[in-house]
């Protein structure tokens, strides 16, 4: 007699996972082992495919087999290297079949292509007969660059202070420039960041240094769930993270006083000094961000229009008009920061639903553990109405979970010994062991997080456009501006319309009202400000749309098919229809009194149990006013998956699924 256990591949070979090849070398030096009779690949049900390890319990333990599957796994990982590069230089489609065909013929090269519509090539190599480098030496032999830091670990960052498109573009470009880091991308929209270092180098500090000088703060993120990584903050340290918010109520309090001195007839020099004042701390955060965006970034953006518009200003006298601009658009970024914030918050919430802690069963004991501490094949405990926190198997117990937060499903699901249960997902009325079967980050709410945060780095065409439109209208504006403060006073003095110094002042204060007026923040900020909110509503309403491309395309829908109904309900089950023996088969008369007796029967057992079909039992026979014609059940035994049974006026009445029954 044998026995068997499934592993997912994707486990095995993280970075293989999908080569047939390497399953199938896998399975292959699995079943060369004694004592393991046979091992194949299993699809399963469309899921990852699955490692099925059939072995001898006689001579060996699961967790034996399972030990030696991850060590074969290891061991292949690390001899079969599997890269993408991309490539430079690349001009034709001939030069790409030249190239595949060269590295094709290197010892030790397994398998390569190349593509050349995206530029990009990948090989899979042995890495004990062939060296990366050596890889990489002969593409850059044929005339190409395809030269790529070798895969290392991602740095993980949540970006505090950054309140607009161009501020992510900015803190991408500055971070490129950084030496030490291989790859960086900023997503907007959670405020967060992924930073690859080249060649595993420790970059964390001038990162978070390129940063602050930028106005932002890093705050590196350690798993799934971790809101901050650490302990609360105290209101201290919050205030201070909303210090920009600070200077924007400053500004607001400068002017009014302002306004108040000049009321009660204070020296025009004090009201003016005020004025400046709100200008300097209204405008600090906005002045610097414009000057590191020209410093790091060789950019001009919407910070330095402002700033030119405000300093200006004062110069020509137009105190007040500066300090009301600057604080307007210090107004704007404080609620573009709290609109994006609240969507955010909404995306983030996801990460709620799975538990930071599991009680795991080691050595007869329980304990309590973060769930990233977690490995595949430990034995976990799920009490009544706990989340589930990790993906797996039940071992033992029965209960309804309700997986509504990952499938949608409105009905909670029955689970027994063998069925599978998922990571976030609500544990009903019973108790439930589960056997891990993936690691945290591997969950299939890890995965979903993992996709609305990739989908969010995915801009929408209309993004994308005004992205672009942004980059070439603020020159544009710049130089208009010059043009329009500098030209008319010329052409009037040259034809003798007036001196050039009457009439500069006009026009430089003309020049000033275009730089306000004409300045793209509303353009640049709306459209992803609207594609997140809209994200981040669907969200908490249970709706996960994969990034802004396909929200702009609902908008070209005319017709929606829906092929799940039951995530169209109101998730709340309700009784339909009551028919006793008599009716079988056809609708039955509101006024049988046989079949008012089964509801009534029936309510009378299930009103013990909390099941969302017994309450809906319950529910019914209360509308029907059929609750006070018998007596309570007796001796009520839920038997977890199937049903309810217990005894009525004598009479054992049994409610379950159609297979109990």
């Amino acid at each position: 007699m044998s026995d068997k256990t499934k592993i997912e591949v994707g486990l095995l070979l993280p970075q293989g996972n999908g080569c047939a090849p390497c399953a199938e070398r896998l399975r292959t030096r699995m079943q060369a082992y004694r004592g393991i009779e046979t091992a194949h690949l299993d699809d399963g049900d469309g899921d990852a495919p699955r490692l099925c390890i059939h072995y001898d319990p006689n001579l060996l333990g699961v967790d034996y087999v399972r030990a030696i599957a991850v060590e074969e796994g290891a061991l292949l990982g690390w001899r079969y290297q599997h890269e993408t590069l991309p490539l430079r230089g690349l001009d034709c489609i001939d030069c790409a079949q030249t190239l595949e065909s060269s590295l094709g013929r290197l010892a030790g090269v397994l398998w390569v292509s190349v593509n050349f519509a995206a530029s990009t090539l990948a090989v899979e190599y042995d890495a004990e007969r062939i060296e990366r480098a050596a890889i990489l030496a002969r593409i850059r032999s044929l005339g190409y660059d395809g030269d790529a830091p070798p895969p290392s670990r991602q740095l993980l960052f949540r970006v505090d202070g950054m309140d607009c498109a161009d501020c992510a573009l900015h803190l991408e470009e500055a971070l490129r420039r950084t030496l030490g880091v291989a790859d960086v991308a900023v997503d907007f929209s959670l405020a967060r960041m992924r930073l690859t270092p080249q060649g595993g180098a420790d970059v964390r500090q001038a990162a978070e240094k390129v940063a602050a000088g930028l106005g932002y703060t890093l705050r590196p993120e350690r798993g799934i769930g971790s809101e901050d990584g650490g302990a609360p903050l105290g209101w201290g340290q919050r205030l201070w993270r909303r210090r920009r918010n600070l200077t924007t109520v400053g500004a607001g309090a400068l002017i009014s006083l302002a306004v108040g001195l000049n009321f009660l007839g204070a020296p025009e020099v004090l009201v003016a000094g005020v004025y400046v004042a709100a200008i300097v701390i209204g405008g600090y955060y906005i002045a610097r961000a414009g000057w590191m965006a020209l410093r790091t970034a060789h950019s001009v953006d919407m910070n330095a229009l402002m700033t030119i518009a405000a300093v200006g200003a004062v110069f020509v006298g137009e105190w007040a008009e500066g300090a009301v601009a600057m604080l307007l658009f210090s107004l704007g970024n404080t609620l573009e920061g709290y609109t994006m914030d609240r969507a955010r918050n909404a995306i983030r919430s996801l990460m709620d639903l799975s538990p930071r802690m599991a009680t795991v069963l080691r050595d007869g004991r329980e304990e309590s553990v973060p769930v990233e501490d977690l490995v595949v094949g430990d034995r976990i405990l799920i009490l009544p109405g706990e989340r589930i926190p990790m993906d797996g198997l039940v071992l033992s117990g029965g209960s309804a979970v309700n997986q509504a937060p990952i499938t949608g499903e409105s009905v909670p699901v029955d689970k027994g010994p063998g069925s599978e249960v998922f990571a976030g997902t609500v544990n009903g009325q019973g108790a439930l062991t589960v056997r891990v079967d993936r690691l945290a980050a591997d969950t299939t709410i890890a995965r979903i997080i993992k996709m609305v945060e990739e989908a969010q780095a995915q801009k929408a065409p209309a993004q994308r456009f005004v992205d672009r439109f942004a980059r070439i209208y603020t020159p544009v504006i710049m130089v208009v501006a010059a043009a329009v403060a500098l030209l008319p006073p010329l052409v009037g003095a040259l034809t003798g319309g007036g001196t050039y110094g009457a009439l500069s002042g006009e026009w430089v204060y003309r020049a000033l009202v275009l730089l306000v007026i004409a300045c793209p923040c509303a353009l640049v900020v709306s459209t992803p400000v609207s594609i997140v909110s809209a994200i981040a509503s669907a969200a908490r309403l249970g709706v996960l749309i994969k990034g802004g491309a396909y929200l702009e395309a609902l908008g070209s829908l005319r017709v929606i098919a829906f092929d799940k109904t039951g995530t169209l309900t109101a998730g709340e089950p309700q009784v339909v229809a009551v028919r006793c023996a008599e009716h079988v088969g056809a609708l039955p008369w509101p006024e049988c009194a046989a079949c008012g007796q089964v509801l009534a029967s029936a309510a009378a057992v299930e009103c013990r149990s909390e099941h969302p079909l017994a309450l809906a039992v319950v529910a019914e026979a209360e509308t029907r006013s059929l609750t006070g014609e018998l007596p309570a059940a007796e001796a009520v035994t839920a038997m977890a998956g199937l049903g309810v049974r217990g005894s009525v006026n004598g009479h054992t009445v049994t409610v379950g699924r159609h297979s109990y029954i």
